[in-house]
């Protein structure tokens, strides 16, 4: 049970707060960061194949310690959740992990896991799911066959079911107490459009209409080895593993093309308040990006580590933090979507309700200074690389993050060396292309603004917008 409501707290309560935690991580690690030597990464060589019951595979042997690990990237995500069942791939992989297999019960997984010292986790997110686990690795055999069961032969426990549905509409009902929530669903709600694949969230309604039946139509849609890349690190031979990863037997039945769904974005803009008492405010505020196969992706990615990045010199958290006083935090984001559907701007504000108007006004004005390239310089960007490169350098530090990452790269249709391309393409950008990349890609006219606070109040701040709109996340 325990592992139940940490699965799926971590996907509905603590979603919209990972990237504020990686944020306060990197800030954490800034000083250390800046007393490392700028390297570039280089990729170890690794062994890739496919074999004929459909599994593309990256090995690489790393004899220092015995430990093995595996990552699974698999075809699926919430995207694809069918309408009215807003929740079923995260029931899915919950149901999946905790349910038992064919020959093992819920509990005899979790002891023999606990016997093993071993870890199993199957994640859900938008675009994939992800099914990962560790152990010593005399126990690789065991731990992987397992693994197999899991995701190719589960029990679909209806005890363990009725459970996870119990625990999903819990954290549904629980997310109204939770401001950050209620923000980012609603900004991805209303950029996206509510009623698409990109921009629907779960509600009780939703959990509530999905049955076994459904969790099995899209394990058999999705769970299957032709739809999966897996790696392999850790005290292994390379030529052992692959025979391991030949026993789950190829899908007789065809494989189905899976069309990328498509978003509706709103086409108004503006400042749409989500009503909660309190004496503090969350508000989101930005547009629509680009996808991550656009060129000028590297450019972008300087341009916002230098207007809202981690670290109190960056242009939004010196402003409105740190000089005017008017944040508790305050940082920016831009993700890269697939070529059907762009990603997404967003800059975050905590702040106090009545200082809502003058920090939202305050960041149009910055916005607006950094389109026009004021007090903009060539050290202010090259800073900002060589803290990119060196964060880039303390993630791949190991090799099972190295090939963890290939394998993610890969699923999206990079090249095996985008790691080594990307800190070679972060590396060339230059003032001129920041310039260019802020002009093109941000709007303030055309950001949209969700606030999560007491509305009447926020109602008399921002009374001269020219629309101001109640937006309700439902239960």
């Amino acid at each position: 049970m325990r592992r139940i409501l940490f699965s799926l707290c971590l996907v509905f309560l603590l979603a919209p707060n990972v990237a504020m935690a990686a944020i306060g991580e990197a800030k954490e690690i800034l000083e250390k960061l800046e007393a490392t030597e700028q390297k570039t990464v280089t990729l170890p060589d690794i062994e890739k194949g496919s074999l004929g019951n459909g599994f593309k595979y990256y090995i690489l042997e790393d004899h220092e310690l015995p430990i093995t690990q595996v990552v699974a990237f698999i075809k699926g995500g919430t995207i694809y959740d069918p309408a009215g069942k807003s929740g079923l791939t995260t029931m899915t992989t919950s149901l999946i992990r905790n349910g038992g297999t064919a020959t093992m019960t819920p509990q005899e997984v979790d002891e023999f896991l606990d016997d093993m010292a071993a870890s199993i986790e199957i994640t859900p997110d938008r675009e994939y799911i992800v099914a990962a686990f560790k152990c010593h690795s005399d126990h690789f055999d065991a731990v992987l066959k397992l693994f197999f069961d899991l995701l190719f032969s589960p029990r679909f426990d209806l005890e363990r079911f009725d459970l996870i549905k119990k625990h999903f509409k819990n954290s549904i009902l629980r997310r109204a107490d939770s401001p950050d929530t209620l923000a980012a669903t609603g900004y991805r709600a209303l950029l996206y459009g509510m009623d698409t694949s990109w921009g629907v969230y779960p509600t009780t309604e939703s959990v509530h209409s999905i049955t076994v039946e459904d969790i099995q139509a899209m394990h058999r849609r999705f769970f299957r080895p032709d739809q999966m890349i897996v790696g392999v690190t850790g005290d292994i031979k390379e030529g052992h593993v692959r025979g391991l990863l030949k026993g789950p037997k190829k899908v007789s039945e065809p494989l189905e093309e899976i069309k990328m769904p498509t978003a509706s974005p709103s086409p108004k803009t503006g400042l749409h308040i989500i009503d909660k008492s309190g004496t503090q405010v969350i508000v989101n505020m930005g547009q629509v990006g680009t996808d991550r196969f656009n060129p000028d992706k590297y450019a972008i990615i300087i341009m916002n580590d230098v207007l809202g990045g981690a670290g109190f010199k960056k242009r939004l958290p010196a402003l409105i933090r740190v000089e005017k006083g008017l944040a508790y935090s305050v940082w920016s984001s831009y993700t890269f979507g697939p070529i059907e559907v762009p990603g997404l701007f967003r800059v975050y504000l905590a702040t106090k309700t009545e200082s809502a108007r003058e920090a939202v006004d305050l960041v149009d004005m910055e916005v607006e200074r950094f389109i026009a390239g004021e007090d903009l310089s060539a050290d202010e960007v090259a800073r900002s690389q060589e803290s990119i490169l060196k964060r880039l350098i303390f993630e791949y530090e190991s090799v099972a993050d190295i090939v963890s990452n290939v394998v993610r790269f890969n699923y999206f249709g990079y090249p095996d060396d985008y790691i080594e391309k990307y800190g070679e393409e972060i590396a060339g950008v230059t003032l001129d292309d920041i310039k260019g990349v802020a002009k093109k890609y941000l709007n303030p006219e055309s950001f949209q603004i969700v606030i999560v606070g007491d509305e009447s109040v926020l109602r008399k701040q921002f009374k001269d917008y020219v629309i101001v709109e109640s937006l309700t996340i439902e239960e």
